[in-house]
């Protein structure tokens, strides 16, 4: 952690070219929706925060299930940007859980990349929309000079907003690897013959038919991302102005690219020098070096030699999952 820590503090110093005694004032865009992603940004913030930078952490709201995963824990700075009345008490009556459950047994197929995220696409289109149109949080943020802006590239209503608020220098965070539809927008090279989609079934080394499943897949998901970022494009420039600039010109204006990968662990794959892996950043090794297991959890692992040990992630939860796969 520490060295993650001292690489944001230079790296954020040569941004803005300040003295090293001068704490800069950040603001980090943190769309909740999924509890890692709200995780991964809440670590950054507070990593920023612990070494003495005033960090303002906005949160607007987009699916109000998962409200209280906001992520931060040093950061008291902190802008919860809730959906109105109206169309808050629509979303309380969505199930989440429910519209994410199909994603169990969706196939890897780029026809299977095209509909299964179509609810998260409405979720953002949506949340760009209202909050956007927010005049108050605007004028709030308006009058106060910030000298960085962070935000994770799964939405660019982020990154219009910064624009809008007139921040130069901007860092794209990914809780990812990478996501398609970004990399390609940013300069970086993505061959498709050797570095696998997200979710995808196989590994670089691909046949014929791989490849093109792999080259057919990146061409939806990106192509989905690509549309999605157009339309809130029209969103953000509709509430903020039509002068905001084109999404295609903030990605790869963007200063640094961070992205929750290991180097020595992710697939080989070009990268541009600006493009730097964190991967690692939500794991305080420390603290669970220190931690105990609770005595029912060691019991039951007690149990067996050996265990293995399966996490879904936070946004698909084990408990939809289909009752018939539990038992193979």
């Amino acid at each position: 952690m520490y060295s993650f820590r001292i690489f944001f503090l230079i790296s954020l110093l040569v941004l803005v070219k300040c003295h090293t005694t001068k704490p800069l004032n950040i603001l980090i865009y943190s769309q909740v929706f999924g509890g890692s992603h709200s995780k991964f940004m809440g670590n950054i913030a507070d990593t920023l925060t612990e070494v003495g930078h005033n960090v303002t952490f906005l949160v607007p709201i987009a699916d109000v299930t998962r409200r209280h995963e906001i992520g931060v824990k040093l950061t008291k700075n902190v802008i919860i940007v809730d959906k109105s009345s109206q169309n808050s008490d629509e979303n309380l009556n969505i199930d989440m859980d429910e519209v994410i459950k199909p994603l169990w047994l969706i196939q890897n197929r780029p026809t299977d990349f095209a509909t299964c995220f179509e609810f998260f696409i409405e979720m953002m289109k949506s949340n760009c929309e209202e909050f956007t149109s927010n005049k108050k949080v605007f004028d709030q943020l308006s009058s106060m000079k910030f000298d960085v802006a962070i935000a994770e590239p799964v939405s660019v209503c982020g990154l219009g907003y910064f624009d809008a608020l007139g921040i130069n220098k901007t860092i794209l965070a990914s809780s990812t690897t990478h996501y398609e539809g970004v990399v390609r927008n940013t300069g970086e090279p993505v061959d498709m013959s050797y570095v696998p989609v997200h979710g995808a079934y196989f590994n670089e080394k691909m046949d014929i038919f791989q490849r093109y499943t792999n080259w057919a897949a990146e061409h939806v998901m990106a192509g989905n991302l690509e549309k999605m970022f157009d339309e809130e494009m029209e969103r953000y420039q509709k509430n903020l102005g039509v002068n905001v600039k084109h999404w295609r010109d903030l990605i790869p204006s963007a200063s640094l690219m961070f992205t929750n990968a290991n180097q020595y662990l992710d697939f080989p794959r070009p990268v541009l020098q600006k493009t730097v892996g964190i991967g690692g950043i939500s794991v305080n090794m420390e603290k669970i070096k220190s931690e105990k297991l609770p005595e029912e959890i060691g019991e039951i692992l007690n149990k067996r030699e050996n265990n293995v040990l399966i996490s879904f992630g936070s946004m698909v939860k084990s408990s939809t999952m289909p009752e018939n796969w539990r038992y193979v």
